[in-house]
């Protein structure tokens, strides 16, 4: 019995140290990534804006193994963003 109430001690301890204050009056912070921008769709659009990694410069040769790795481990759904897209 008393594993039983040290354990339901941790976790409330634990869970009341994981909550947080919002505070309303606090300044919104604005990212500002210097030469791009970040996409967001249209609210209720199911049409998203893509780019390709030969637009982005990023090494295609490494696409063949990530999706056999992705397979091999059995990944239900994989997604890469960049800036949004």
């Amino acid at each position: 019995m008393k594993n039983y109430f040290n354990a339901i001690l941790i976790i409330t301890i634990l869970f009341a140290a994981s909550c947080t204050k919002i505070d309303d009056n606090a300044p919104e912070v604005e990212i500002d990534l210097p030469g791009s921008t970040l996409y967001f769709p249209a609210v209720g659009s199911n049409i998203w804006e893509t780019t390709s990694a030969d637009q982005l410069n990023w090494n295609t040769d490494a696409e063949a193994p990530l999706i056999s790795f992705l397979e091999d481990k059995g990944t239900k759904a994989f997604l890469m963003l960049k800036d949004g897209k």
